[in-house]
Parts: C-alpha cells; sequence; structure tokens
C-alpha cells in the first residue's frame, strides 16, 4: 500500500513531495532485523512518474518482494514546489542527500539506490555506505555531453547572470545546471564493492549507448549484471523489455537479497 508524503528538513525552503511503499510483509537482511528499501531518483528533465510511470512498475515488483520503496520528485519537478529553472545538479545532489538521510531515520538500515538517466549520475555522486545494490537504467556518466546533445549551446559558461534561463521545447533551463554539466567532465564512478545492475537501449536517441560505453570502461565492480536491448528507445518503454526489467531485477534481488 502506497501514500503519498512531504518529506521535510529544517534547511528545505519546501518539502519533497514523495509516495512511500511499505508492504506489510518487510523483508529483512540476514535475520539481523536490518531493513532494506529501495530509494528511486529520477532524471531530468523529468519526474518521478515519467517513462510510462517506470517507478510506478519498479514499485510493483518490490512489492512483490516484500521490500519498501520510496520515489519522489526533485524541487522544481512532478509534485514538489519550485520552479523547473531553479533545477541544478547542485540542488538535486541536496536533495537525494535529504532523502537518503530521512529513510535511515525511519529505520531502513540497506538502500536499494536506483537512478534512470540523470539521476544515475547523481546517485553514483552522492552514494553512502548505506546504498547495498545500485540499479541504473539508461545512466547519463557525461553530463557534458548530456548537455551538449540535448541542449545545445556553444559556452553557456559566457553567460554572467546564473538566474538566466533557456527555453527548450517550451522547457524552462536554468543557465546554472547548463554550466554545471559542462563543466563536469570526468565521469563519477567511484569503485562499488556491492552489487551493481544496469540496463540500457541501444537505439536511445536521449541518453546515447555510448554513455554505457564509458560507464563499461571506468566501473569497478565485481558484481556487475549488465544488460543493452538492440531495439531499447529511450526509457525502454516496450512492453516487452519492461518484461525483461523485471526478470533481470527478479533474478537481481533472489540473488542479493536471499528472497
Amino acid at each position: 500500500m502506497d501514500r503519498t508524503i512531504q518529506i521535510e528538513e529544517e534547511e528545505l525552503q519546501h518539502p519533497i513531495a514523495a509516495i512511500l511503499s511499505e508492504p506489510e510483509l518487510t523483508i529483512t537482511s540476514n535475520g539481523k532485523g536490518e531493513r532494506y528499501i529501495a530509494v528511486m531518483v529520477h532524471g531530468f528533465p523529468s519526474n518521478s512518474k515519467a517513462h510510462g510511470d517506470f517507478f510506478g512498475e519498479l514499485q510493483q515488483i518490490f512489492d512483490g518482494y516484500a521490500i519498501p520503496s520510496l520515489r519522489f520528485d526533485f524541487h522544481g519537478c512532478g509534485k514538489s514546489e519550485g520552479r523547473v529553472r531553479d533545477f541544478c545538479l547542485t540542488s538535486a545532489g541536496n536533495d537525494l542527500k535529504t532523502i537518503l538521510r530521512w529513510v535511515q531515520i525511519q529505520g531502513y538500515q540497506k538502500i536499494l539506490l536506483i537512478g534512470e538517466g540523470l539521476g544515475a549520475w547523481l546517485a553514483l555522486a552522492n552514494m553512502t555506505e548505506a546504498v547495498k545494490m545500485l540499479l541504473l537504467f539508461w545512466p547519463v556518466m557525461d553530463p557534458k555531453s548530456y548537455a551538449i546533445h540535448n541542449f545545445p549551446v556553444a559556452n553557456p559558461q559566457e553567460f554572467e547572470d546564473e538566474d538566466a534561463y533557456m527555453t527548450f521545447d517550451d522547457l524552462n533551463i536554468g543557465v546554472k545546471f547548463l554550466k554545471e554539466l559542462h563543466a563536469t567532465t570526468i565521469p563519477v564512478v567511484p569503485e562499488l564493492n556491492i552489487p551493481v545492475m544496469v540496463q540500457h537501449g541501444v537505439k536511445d536517441d536521449i541518453v546515447p549507448i555510448e554513455h554505457l560505453d564509458i560507464l563499461k570502461e571506468h566501473i569497478v565492480a565485481p558484481r556487475l549484471d549488465l544488460t543493452s536491448y538492440q531495439d531499447g528507445q529511450h526509457g525502454l518503454i516496450d512492453e516487452r523489455h519492461r518484461k525483461m526489467i523485471e526478470f533481470h531485477i527478479g533474478q537481481f534481488l533472489e540473488r542479493y537479497t536471499g528472497k
């Protein structure tokens, strides 16, 4: 059973809107009473209901394994307050840190961190020791090339006013965000001594498959489960791909949670 909640901290100007699902029978780790929770991090421009409510589908999968889950909207996205033009890597990173602190305060000691698109980069950049598994979908690994591909601006560093914004497909994108993307050229891939699953579509026109090549080149993860779909589009929205994702997640959870 899921419920809509508002996550607050004193430092936040506005709460973060989220959906929390807590199955009645929640699994623990190795009989120690340490509870799992899946935390889902959306990309940008996007929100927690994007790609045909992909995170909602993941919630149902986690419900089936008695694993609680939390999906939330960054400030300026979806149900959380704020302007889209104010979204940036810094503010999103702070939001994610708030979420990771909050779930641990609620008693969830083991986090399954899930990121899609730019949310995958944010997940990698904000890892904590509480993260015990990592699931990445069509991950952005090179923010600068992502910016050039989707928000073509010759040199955003020329703009002195960081409160300025530019419009792409009726979406106001902040200059501060564009500057951050262009300044972030080295992939954030820490050494991962945890299970990692990655899924990407070869025909993705938003996050090209070259990002997956970067991940494979830089990642150090002894327990890596990587799948690419030859006819997969952005978001892997084809029903066949969603069924395969469900299968892979099931295998992944059974292998590493024992359920």
